[in-house]
């Protein structure tokens, strides 16, 4: 093991970037998004089933979208975290050798 640690900052704020870009393709997402015209399938017990289904569904992806969404800021927080301990360990690194 060498010791050091390197990462690609600019790797992970991508990385945050596009699933925050990615979880903003749920925003609005409802059960009349999910099965529209679920009403026109002409027996009530299928339209019901589908309806419950599509309202299900659309939390389940709202769930998603939310936990994405928290992924990316998490990594978007963590690549500005390595870069503020990178920025610091500089000026430290210089204030030594005046």
């Amino acid at each position: 093991m060498t010791g050091w640690l390197r990462v690609d900052t600019g790797a992970l704020a991508d990385s945050g970037s596009r699933l925050a870009s990615q979880a903003s393709a749920f925003d609005g997402i409802s059960a009349a998004s999910v099965a529209s015209g679920h009403d026109d399938y002409g027996h009530a017990a299928l339209a019901n089933a589908t309806g419950q289904l599509a309202t299900r569904w659309a939390i389940g992806l709202e769930a998603l979208a939310t936990d994405v969404r928290a992924a990316g800021t998490a990594l978007t927080q963590a690549a500005a975290a390595f870069e503020d301990v990178d920025a610091q360990a500089a000026r430290a690194a210089r204030n030594l050798a005046r």
